[in-house]
């Protein structure tokens, strides 16, 4: 190449580089070859070329070499021994049968007419010693003195040289300037019908990951129109696949990837929002009926109590459900009796004896109940993760990463706690109106509480001996405070028995159902909240990283090349049949 004035040891330049210099010539009479003409390999360094040079020329030959689309033309000198050329070692190497790799011999005139040497490279050319599926071919340059020469005065000596001697022997395809043009655009020809199919494919290949690039980078956002309308595709899928959560409608592609494997109350399970909460809704019921209540008073033969005698935990009851049992006291029905007599005595106002204080069964209740605030809070707390990580879930599935993240933090997660906010305030709602006076219209309370002291009175009526005196002692003899405390104790466990019922639909359906659920899609991200935004909030949301924007010029081009490429492929496997 020679690049480089002076010598590369003076200079400390190399004197080969990389860099190609590219010459095109066109015109209808010329065929459709590309040829690279490489430099020629160096064994050793001179004072011309370094060591650096011997290896940069052996590398950029190798690379040119080893790519499986070109045809190597294997140039050797009659002027040299071709067993001492470099060329055919490495085109052996690299193509051992010779497909794609054709021998070429120059300079045959300076072989002495009739010499052993001169019959060795006609054996050669005739493909007999080193032999290449493709062949070889001879051709006659000019000579230092014919740099002059026109190249049809040069083309009609070479047709002259060849048509004397051992030359004339050779098949006329295989020698001559003429016959190598169209045995090359021959070659390239058949080379190209065989690998044109394999890149068309590469090219393919190359335009799918091309435009699956440009589809990850999303919709071009460059200016503010761009980026709202980027911003209401990415709102109107979001609202699509959030309101399919909230319905139970799970035929979209988002909802395949939950893992059934999961538990409930996991982020992955989430997706499928509406059955994640009628199950944690399940839980609630569960807890609330079993635990939920400060006092678990065993119920006996002849009297009620909140729990079975030979009632077990429920096995259907997640563990962080169930943990509210902690929360409870065993009592037995006289350890109760007890408490509630000791309370009553210390809630005297000025009612008669035999009577209690109005207010009474209003602090027995608030007692049992104590718990069910951070119960239902705990409730709501885990109803409303499962909400925010389907949001999340939505706005990453719809849209690109970086994007995603900030409309998560400046748009969607404000809203997921004012929705939170409001569920908390209306449990807080639900806890002040557990903490009014007692008041129910429920038949069920009256039934339940008339069935538990018949069943109270009958118990002590056949326990006591048939002897009227010994009965009228018997209820002259009764402790009134005890009575009242049993009376007090019936009604709390009938009352509490409805009110948790009523207590549980209102968590799952004024808290939960009304500030978690309705409406969760079109109150956390819609058209109308992004055409309440200014441009300024747009642009900071939506707008395109200048990276990001060079990303998509970049691959935007090569998309286009690309498609080019692929109609010209087209064409060009059209004319081969």
């Amino acid at each position: 190449m020679g690049l480089n004035a002076g010598t590369a040891s003076s200079r400390g330049t190399l004197a080969f580089t990389r860099d190609v210099l590219s010459i095109e010539i066109s015109g209808p009479s010329h065929p459709q070859l590309t040829l690279v003409d490489l430099p020629g390999l160096i064994h050793t360094p001179t004072k011309e070329q370094t060591r650096e040079d011997v290896k940069l020329i052996h590398e950029m030959v190798s690379e040119y070499l080893e790519e499986k689309r070109t045809i190597m033309l294997a140039v050797v000198s009659a002027k040299n021994d071709y067993a001492n050329q470099m060329i055919l070692d490495m085109c052996r190497k690299i193509d051992p049968p010779g497909n794609r790799t054709l021998g070429i011999v120059t300079k045959p005139d300076t072989l002495k007419a009739g010499s052993v040497n001169e019959a060795a490279w006609i054996e050669l050319a005739r493909n007999k010693n080193i032999y290449f599926n493709l062949g070889w071919h001879i051709l006659k340059h000019r000579t230092e003195d014919d740099v002059a020469m026109s190249f049809e005065a040069r083309n009609a000596q070479e047709k002259t040289f060849f048509s004397a001697g051992v030359y004339k022997s050779l098949p006329g395809h295989t020698k001559g300037i003429s016959s190598l043009r169209v045995r090359l655009s021959q070659l390239l020809y058949t080379h190209l019908k065989k690998e044109l199919p394999t890149l068309q494919k590469e090219v393919n290949t190359r335009l799918e990951q091309t435009a699956d690039t440009l589809e990850e980078l999303g919709e071009k956002r460059s200016t503010a129109a761009e980026q709202k309308r980027f911003l209401f595709g990415v709102s109107m899928q979001y609202q699509a696949i959030v309101q399919d959560a909230v319905k139970g409608d799970y035929a979209h592609p988002f909802f395949e990837t939950s893992d059934n494997t999961q538990g409930f109350g996991d982020p992955v399970t989430a997706r499928r929002l509406r059955a994640a909460v009628h199950h944690l809704n399940q839980q609630f019921a569960i807890q609330m009926r079993q635990y939920g209540h400060t006092f678990r008073i065993t119920t006996e033969k002849d009297f009620d109590g909140t729990n079975a005698a030979d009632e077990v935990p429920r096995k259907d009851i997640l563990s962080e459900y169930a943990k509210a049992a902690k929360q409870q006291q065993d009592k037995s029905r006289q350890d109760t009796i007890d408490w509630v007599r000791n309370l009553l005595l210390r809630s005297r106002e000025l009612e008669l004896p035999g009577n209690s204080n109005p207010l009474f069964m209003s602090q027995l209740f608030w007692q049992q109940s104590k718990n069910w605030k951070s119960l239902a809070a705990a409730h709501v707390e885990r109803v409303d993760n499962l909400c925010s990580h389907l949001v999340k879930d939505a706005i990453e599935y719809t849209t690109i990463e970086g994007l995603a993240e900030k409309l998560f933090e400046t748009k969607l997660e404000p809203k997921l706690v004012e929705r939170h906010n409001d569920a908390v305030h209306e449990l807080d709602r639900l806890i002040a109106d557990k903490q009014r006076p007692l008041c129910t219209y429920n038949p069920a309370y009256t039934t339940t509480l008339w069935t538990s002291r018949k069943k109270r009175v009958t118990s002590r009526t056949q326990a006591v001996p048939v002897n009227t005196t010994v009965v009228q002692k018997a209820e002259g003899q009764q402790d009134m405070e005890k009575t009242n405390a049993e009376d007090a104790l019936d009604s709390l466990i009938a009352y509490y028995k409805g009110k948790v019922e009523y207590f549980i639909e209102a968590v799952t359906d004024q808290v939960i159902e009304r500030h978690l659920m309705i409406d969760l899609a079109s109150k956390t991200f819609s058209p109308l909240l992004i055409d309440a935004m200014s441009e300024r909030e747009v642009y900071q949301i939506a707008g395109e990283d200048e990276d990001i924007t060079g990303q998509r010029e970049h691959f935007e081009g090569q998309k286009a090349i690309l498609e080019k490429g692929q109609a010209a492929f087209r064409k060009a496997l059209g004319s081969f049949h």
